[in-house]
Protein backbone atom coordinates (compact mmCIF):
# COMPACT_ATOMS: atom_id res chain seq x y z
CA UNK A 1 0.00 0.00 0.00
CA UNK A 2 2.53 2.64 0.37
CA UNK A 3 2.99 5.31 2.83
CA UNK A 4 1.17 7.63 0.76
CA UNK A 5 -1.68 5.00 0.07
CA UNK A 6 -2.25 4.73 4.49
CA UNK A 7 -1.94 8.63 4.33
CA UNK A 8 -4.90 8.81 1.63
CA UNK A 9 -6.85 6.12 3.39
CA UNK A 10 -6.52 7.04 6.73
CA UNK A 11 -8.00 10.63 6.41
CA UNK A 12 -10.96 10.22 4.56
CA UNK A 13 -13.15 10.92 7.18
CA UNK A 14 -12.13 14.64 7.30
CA UNK A 15 -12.77 14.58 3.63
CA UNK A 16 -16.29 13.47 4.29
CA UNK A 17 -17.05 15.66 7.26
CA UNK A 18 -14.58 19.39 6.56
CA UNK A 19 -16.10 21.38 3.85
CA UNK A 20 -13.91 21.97 0.80
CA UNK A 21 -13.46 25.32 -0.46
CA UNK A 22 -12.68 26.06 -4.00
CA UNK A 23 -10.05 28.61 -4.66
CA UNK A 24 -7.58 29.62 -7.18
CA UNK A 25 -4.95 28.57 -5.73
CA UNK A 26 -0.93 29.56 -6.10
CA UNK A 27 1.38 26.89 -5.03
CA UNK A 28 4.61 29.16 -5.31
CA UNK A 29 6.25 29.99 -2.44
CA UNK A 30 4.53 27.06 -0.53
CA UNK A 31 6.39 23.60 0.72
CA UNK A 32 4.38 20.27 -0.77
CA UNK A 33 4.86 16.98 0.28
CA UNK A 34 5.12 14.82 -3.42
CA UNK A 35 4.60 11.52 -4.29
CA UNK A 36 7.13 11.84 -7.33
CA UNK A 37 9.22 8.95 -8.63
CA UNK A 38 12.29 9.11 -11.02
CA UNK A 39 9.96 7.60 -13.89
CA UNK A 40 7.36 10.67 -13.18
CA UNK A 41 10.05 13.78 -12.31
CA UNK A 42 12.75 14.37 -14.72
CA UNK A 43 14.60 16.59 -11.56
CA UNK A 44 14.79 12.89 -9.85
CA UNK A 45 15.77 11.20 -12.59
CA UNK A 46 18.39 13.64 -14.29
CA UNK A 47 19.06 16.01 -11.36
CA UNK A 48 17.30 18.71 -13.80
CA UNK A 49 14.23 20.00 -14.01
CA UNK A 50 13.46 21.12 -17.67
CA UNK A 51 11.12 23.96 -16.79
CA UNK A 52 13.46 25.16 -14.93
CA UNK A 53 15.29 25.61 -18.20
CA UNK A 54 12.84 26.92 -20.31
CA UNK A 55 10.99 29.00 -17.83
CA UNK A 56 13.12 32.21 -18.89
CA UNK A 57 10.40 32.08 -22.06
CA UNK A 58 7.34 32.08 -20.14
CA UNK A 59 6.30 35.16 -21.50
CA UNK A 60 7.12 34.43 -24.84
CA UNK A 61 4.77 30.94 -25.41
CA UNK A 62 6.50 30.66 -29.23
CA UNK A 63 10.21 30.88 -28.07
CA UNK A 64 8.77 28.85 -24.93
CA UNK A 65 7.02 25.94 -27.31
CA UNK A 66 10.33 25.77 -29.57
CA UNK A 67 12.13 24.49 -26.51
CA UNK A 68 9.63 22.25 -25.37
CA UNK A 69 11.53 18.98 -24.87
CA UNK A 70 8.48 16.59 -25.63
CA UNK A 71 8.65 15.56 -21.67
CA UNK A 72 5.39 15.60 -19.96
CA UNK A 73 6.30 18.60 -17.96
CA UNK A 74 6.80 20.85 -20.86
CA UNK A 75 3.92 19.69 -22.73
CA UNK A 76 2.23 20.35 -19.68
CA UNK A 77 3.68 23.98 -18.49
CA UNK A 78 2.86 25.05 -22.28
CA UNK A 79 -0.82 23.58 -22.42
CA UNK A 80 -1.16 25.90 -18.91
CA UNK A 81 0.20 29.08 -20.26
CA UNK A 82 -1.90 28.77 -23.37
CA UNK A 83 -5.19 27.22 -21.47
CA UNK A 84 -4.84 28.02 -18.22
CA UNK A 85 -5.84 25.60 -15.66
CA UNK A 86 -8.85 23.71 -17.63
CA UNK A 87 -11.35 21.92 -15.47
CA UNK A 88 -12.87 19.05 -16.59
CA UNK A 89 -15.13 16.75 -13.98
CA UNK A 90 -13.09 14.47 -12.23
CA UNK A 91 -9.57 15.74 -12.89
CA UNK A 92 -9.98 18.67 -9.92
CA UNK A 93 -6.94 18.91 -7.62
CA UNK A 94 -8.00 18.42 -3.76
CA UNK A 95 -4.82 20.15 -1.81
CA UNK A 96 -4.55 19.35 1.60
CA UNK A 97 -3.00 22.09 3.93
CA UNK A 98 -1.57 19.89 7.03
CA UNK A 99 -0.88 21.40 10.59
CA UNK A 100 2.95 21.43 9.93
CA UNK A 101 2.87 23.97 7.39
CA UNK A 102 3.24 21.82 4.24
CA UNK A 103 0.79 21.18 1.52
CA UNK A 104 -0.12 17.69 -0.46
CA UNK A 105 -2.56 16.75 -3.04
CA UNK A 106 -4.12 13.86 -4.04
CA UNK A 107 -4.06 14.48 -7.76
CA UNK A 108 -2.32 17.26 -9.76
CA UNK A 109 1.08 16.78 -8.44
CA UNK A 110 2.48 18.02 -12.16
CA UNK A 111 0.05 20.74 -12.22
CA UNK A 112 0.64 22.17 -9.14
CA UNK A 113 4.49 21.62 -9.02
CA UNK A 114 4.69 23.66 -12.64
CA UNK A 115 2.16 26.27 -11.47
CA UNK A 116 4.59 27.10 -8.57
CA UNK A 117 7.20 27.22 -11.50
CA UNK A 118 5.07 29.72 -14.00
CA UNK A 119 3.77 31.25 -11.18
CA UNK A 120 0.50 30.49 -12.21
CA UNK A 121 -2.71 29.89 -10.18
CA UNK A 122 -4.75 26.02 -10.40
CA UNK A 123 -8.08 25.47 -9.49
CA UNK A 124 -8.17 23.85 -6.51
CA UNK A 125 -10.33 22.77 -3.63
CA UNK A 126 -8.38 23.79 -0.62
CA UNK A 127 -8.82 21.19 2.80
CA UNK A 128 -7.11 22.02 6.23
CA UNK A 129 -6.03 19.05 8.20
CA UNK A 130 -5.00 18.34 11.51
CA UNK A 131 -2.47 15.74 10.92
CA UNK A 132 1.20 17.16 9.67
CA UNK A 133 2.06 15.90 6.36
CA UNK A 134 3.61 12.17 5.28
CA UNK A 135 7.35 13.29 5.58
CA UNK A 136 6.81 15.10 8.82
CA UNK A 137 4.91 12.29 10.46
CA UNK A 138 8.01 9.93 9.62
CA UNK A 139 10.83 12.58 10.45
CA UNK A 140 12.01 13.14 6.94
CA UNK A 141 13.33 16.68 6.25
CA UNK A 142 13.53 16.38 2.41
CA UNK A 143 10.98 18.85 1.91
Amino acid sequence: MGIHGFFKKRNIEKFETVGIEEVDFYPKEKIFYYNFTKDTCEKLRTGKCNIEEIFQYKDDLEEFEKRCDGFKCSNLALSLLKNGFVHHQGTGILIFKHSCGHYSCNNGQHRTCLAAKLDIPVKAELMELEDPCVACQYGHESL
